[in-house]
């Protein structure tokens, strides 16, 4: 149960977390089978939800099915199974209206002995690590990486005991020992209470944002999620994440509080809260590839959509609107836990992969491009980028360098390398080579690399535009290089000719006037008007 801060469309959880249920219900002595007047099954409840219609353990139930919006199938978890129904051996009768109590992935309370929200008694002996169920229900209730909060026998103080395995309704396993037994439910206090194991490092549970609610106007969206990177086997902050137990161990490399679902989310100052592009823009060690199946819409009796999927836009207006939330039909949902393996730096890429990406730029009607830079790029990207980018598009030009191999620490070698490169492209006026490498300070990592110049060529083409484009970019006035420390190898007069005649434009360096494009030829191998820049 929500509530909204109107002046500020901020959603919190009110001080009752409890929902009442639309409509009334109706059930039979010892039935599972409970039946609705003008009720919203569909809309307000999930398998794995727990009611209840009055206090008391025999009063509260969870659903186990959901028939349509005025039947579901109500049970007690007796003896681990679901056959008895809400209010055991008594009727339902009045009819009667019922409560649906707090449901969350991030944390469920205990609630009361006579008013639980996680259901049943816990018991398990001192140095065991097998918790035993009665009346549970785990395999709805709890996930694998939870976090159980229960009190022990001896110190009735708090154990925390992060879950590594469930076997069944009433048998689940713990990653640390207890040093103290639990045994009655009379013995600790009865109640017990689960949370998501990262949830600690979140301020609160993600309900729905500023956004969505001032799109929809509605406080029940539940756009938000959290998403957390830890480092599981220690390998990136030294130390592995450990959850639970009595000397947890967080590593956290990344986190996102409260990100949106919805496409197109914004926060309060214009920041991205979409879940893909914020991961996307800011993480450094993750890649967003698809939404979880968990964020697929489940489907009413008549397989219809009941919600939004995850990465839908939200309609303005729609007050009814809202994304899926904690459980689904197989029970506890509402947590996605990847471990990544056999990765590698992603800074190895092919041909392949880099005609895949400029093949964006083949359509001059949904990209404006004047001037293409390729950067480090194989003959085959280069010969790409004329023949299917420029050549075909005609309204702009490829800007090349030789190989960092051909150039740099080849003393000697460097104008028989840039001519070989030169002679592997086609000819074209639609591209303009260099022959050259920069050694720069990469301000970002504090290194120094080197740096093909097609990028600076490009840049004094673009500057020359805005003077004259009639005027060619090279020379003293209008071809200086700069943030160069040094470049790659300074050709003589001779060189400078043989790269220049062979339609590459040759940089220079000069006593007093700094590193200077020198040459503006495009690759066009015969005479013509289109053989200059």
């Amino acid at each position: 149960n929500t509530q909204v801060n109107a002046s500020d469309g901020t959603v919190s959880v009110s001080d009752s977390p409890d929902t009442g249920l639309t409509g009334t219900w109706l059930a039979d002595a010892d039935s599972t089978t409970v039946s609705g007047t003008s009720t919203l099954a569909d809309i307000e409840l999930r398998i794995g939800d727990v009611v209840g219609f009055s206090s008391g353990n025999a009063n509260s139930g969870i659903v186990t099915s959901i028939v349509s919006n005025t039947e579901i199938t109500l049970a007690q978890a007796t003896g681990g199974l679901e056959t008895i129904g809400l209010g055991g051996a008594t009727a339902i009768t009045g009819p009667a209206s019922l409560s649906r109590k707090k449901r969350s992935a991030f944390k469920e309370p205990s609630g009361t002995a006579t008013n639980p929200h996680m259901l049943g008694s816990l018991s398990v002996g001192a140095g065991g690590t097998i918790i035993t169920g009665t009346d549970t229900n785990f395999t709805r209730q709890v996930h694998v990486g939870d976090i159980l909060t229960f009190k022990d026998d001896t110190t009735k103080q708090n154990n925390r005991r992060r879950v590594t395995a469930i076997g069944n309704s009433t048998s689940l396993t713990v990653a640390t020992k207890l040093d103290f037994a639990v045994t009655t439910a009379a013995a600790y206090g009865g109640t017990w209470s689960r949370e998501w194991e990262y949830a600690s490092n979140f301020g609160s549970e993600p309900l729905t944002s500023v956004h969505a609610y001032n799109v929809t106007g509605s406080k029940d969206v539940g756009d938000e999620i959290h998403v957390v990177i830890v480092d599981e086997d220690g390998d990136i902050l030294g130390a592995k994440d450990v959850r639970g137990g009595n000397n947890p161990e967080k590593q956290v490399i990344e986190k996102y509080e409260a990100v949106s679902v919805a496409s197109g989310a914004t926060g309060t100052t214009g920041e991205i809260l979409y879940y893909k592009e914020a991961i996307n823009d800011k993480s450094d060690y993750v890649r967003w590839t698809d939404h979880d199946a968990m964020g697929d819409a489940p489907l009413d009796a008549g397989s219809n959509k009941i919600t939004y999927d995850w990465g839908a836009a939200l309609d303005t207006g729609n007050t009814s609107a809202y994304f899926s939330g904690a459980f689904s039909d197989t029970g506890s949902n509402g947590i996605m836990t990847a471990s990544f393996s056999s990765g590698v730096d992603g800074y190895s890429d092919s041909a392949s992969d880099e005609i895949t990406a400029y093949s964006y730029f083949k359509d001059p009607a949904k990209i404006d491009v004047s001037l293409l830079i390729s950067g480090e790029a194989s003959n085959t990207l280069c010969t790409y980028l004329i023949n299917e980018i420029a050549e075909t598009r005609k309204d702009c030009v490829v800007f090349i360098s030789p190989e960092e191999a051909d150039v740099v620490n080849t003393e000697g070698n460097e104008v028989t390398n840039a001519i070989a490169r030169r002679n592997a492209m086609p000819s074209t006026s639609y591209a303009v080579m260099d022959g050259s490498y920069k050694y720069m300070f990469d301000r970002y990592n504090s290194v120094y690399r080197w740096v093909p110049m097609n990028g600076d060529v490009a840049g004094i083409c673009a500057q020359a535009d805005n003077v004259n484009p009639y005027v060619s970019p090279a020379g003293f006035t209008r071809g200086n290089i700069k943030g160069a420390e040094f470049i790659a190898y300074v050709p003589n007069n001779a060189e400078r000719d043989d790269l220049y005649l062979n339609g590459i434009n040759p940089i220079a360096s000069f006593p007093g006037k700094g590193k200077v494009l020198f040459g503006d030829k495009t690759l066009l191998a015969r005479p013509s008007s289109f053989d200059r820049i």
